[in-house]
């Protein structure tokens, strides 16, 4: 199991961010990647990984074939143009998948990691919100 990760799911699950957030990670029985759940809004699930030089923070937002599929371009476009305003995030694609994604030095403050997930799940809130209308509904 990585050390880094353990470190991470620790002070994470020791913490409370503020009064109105909360989260859990668990570390994946594969042991190379942490799940952390934002328990005030469930769907929020950001992945950390780390690389060799690097912690990224993935969240996976929709499938790309839950998209209206004549809106397309339309969505993309609105993506592109919220993307800018979101701080410490992007966004992208991954395999069949749009997600939101932020990375940050190896060396960071456990701190630091802690508001980066914080701002990552408020992001995805204001990215669903933002997109609602070209999701179809199951």
């Amino acid at each position: 199991m990585n050390d880094k990760l353990q470190e991470i799911a620790n002070a994470i699950n020791m913490q409370s961010i503020n009064s109105s957030s909360s989260y859990t990670a668990t570390i994946r029985e594969d042991g190379g990647t942490l799940l952390i759940k934002d328990i005030n809004s469930p769907e929020a699930i950001i992945v950390i990984v780390i690389t060799g030089n690097q912690i990224l923070s993935i969240t996976p937002l929709f499938s790309i074939s839950s998209v209206i599929p004549e809106r397309v371009a339309e969505l993309n476009k609105v993506l592109l143009t919220i993307s800018l305003p979101l701080s410490l995030s992007s966004l992208g694609i991954q395999d069949d998948r749009y997600i939101l994604f932020g990375s940050m030095a190896i060396n960071t403050t456990i701190e630091n990691l802690v508001h980066e997930i914080e701002v990552q799940a408020a992001n995805y809130d204001d990215v669903m919100d933002s997109v609602d209308e070209f999701i179809i509904d199951n």
